[in-house]
C-alpha cells in the first residue's frame, strides 16, 4: 500500500485471491481505509492471476466500507480473466470497471 497524494491511496494485490487469501485482502482494505482515511483508493489487480468469489466478496466489502466514509474505491488493471469474472458477477461497474476496460 502506498499513499499516492493528498487523499489518495493505492493498494497493489498480487497472486491468487481465493478462500485462503481473501481474508487478508479484506483486512488490508479495512486497514487502509481506517488508517489513511483516503477520498480515493485504487486497488491494483494487475498482478492477480486468479480471483474467486471470496476475493470478489472481499473487494465488495471494501467497496461498501469505502462508501460509508465517502471514499471512491476503484479497481485498476485487472487481468482479462479477472475482469471477465467481475463482469459475469455483475460487480464490475461498482468497482469502476466500465465498458472502456477490455
Amino acid at each position: 500500500m502506498a499513499p499516492t497524494g493528498a487523499g489518495s491511496a493505492r493498494l497493489t494485490v498480487v497472486g491468487e485471491v481465493d478462500c485462503v487469501t481473501a481474508p487478508l485482502l479484506k483486512s488490508r482494505l479495512w486497514w487502509v481505509l481506517a488508517e489513511f482515511d483516503p477520498r480515493e483508493l485504487v486497488v491494483d489487480l494487475a498482478g492477480v492471476s486468479f480471483l474467486d468469489s471470496t476475493g470478489r466478496g472481499a473487494l465488495l466489502h471494501g467497496w461498501r466500507q469505502a462508501q460509508r466514509i465517502n471514499c471512491q474505491l476503484t479497481v485498476a488493471d485487472p487481468q482479462p480473466r479477472v475482469l471477465a469474472m467481475l463482469r459475469i458477477a455483475g460487480v464490475a461497474a461498482h468497482l469502476g470497471l466500465d465498458a472502456a476496460h477490455s
